[in-house]
């Protein structure tokens, strides 16, 4: 869940207060007593962690800040569709291949034992969010949208990796992506892949590009490689 918040303001009651773990222009992480929370300008990117205001001004970290979510309006992420066949979603996929993150521990995720490739790549790579995690974290996503079979024991062996091996702005985007909340842009290409939507698939990709400097390629990744993994069809739901 994401709100849409400003900041605090006279007479607020339900003010959330936090200290800066990083910051950069236009975002900084924050530590609170509710978890961790992503701060962002209006019109930053959303993940289930985000707190959007009006200006996020500059800041260290150890700095405290004060939001007033009394009026805030909340975001979840949408439902994935119903998934096309199998040989449309692979051709989504084989369409977005030179986009990917090209690290090996992460292309052979599904052709290795997944406990050793989640080991290989929880909290490795670069970016505040790992990129190794951004590529589970994508993984997770597809595996949950599509009703794999395995992808609760696969979400439970990546959050046991992730309480020791990866930063807290991690933990808490891999937490919500177990329950099917991920950044929007992650959403957006993941329905682009499942629906095998031609239209939507480029604006998406080009849009979850966008996200960090290695996340979004690294998420787009994990989509990518979770429904084309060990030539089997993803299950329809």
């Amino acid at each position: 869940m994401s709100l849409v918040v400003r900041e605090v303001g006279p007479g607020a009651v339900d003010v959330w207060e936090g200290r800066v773990l990083a910051a950069g222009g236009g975002w900084a992480w924050l530590r609170t007593r509710r978890g961790p929370v992503h701060l962002t300008g209006e019109r930053g990117p959303l993940t289930p962690v985000t707190a959007r205001i009006g200006r996020v001004p500059a800041l260290a970290p150890a700095d405290r800040v004060r939001l007033d979510p009394s009026r805030a309006r909340v975001w979840r992420t949408e439902p994935p569709p119903q998934p096309a066949p199998e040989a449309m979603i692979r051709d989504a996929c084989a369409a977005v291949r030179v986009h990917l993150w090209n690290d090996p521990r992460a292309l052979s995720l599904g052709a290795t034992p997944f406990d050793e490739s989640v080991r290989a790549l929880a909290g490795r790579g670069p970016g505040l969010t790992p990129a190794g995690d951004d590529v589970l974290l994508g993984w997770m996503l597809a595996r949950r949208a599509v009703a794999h079979p395995s992808w609760r024991h696969e979400a439970a062996a990546i959050l046991r990796a992730a309480r020791s091996t990866t930063t807290t702005p991690s933990r808490a985007l891999l937490l919500w992506g177990s329950r099917g909340q991920a950044p929007e842009v992650a959403a957006a290409a993941l329905s682009a892949l499942l629906a095998a939507d031609g239209a939507a698939l480029a604006p998406a990709v080009r849009g979850l590009r966008g996200f960090g400097r290695t996340t979004g390629p690294a998420i787009l990744t994990g989509l990518v490689v979770a429904l084309t993994a060990g030539g089997q069809a993803p299950p329809n739901r």
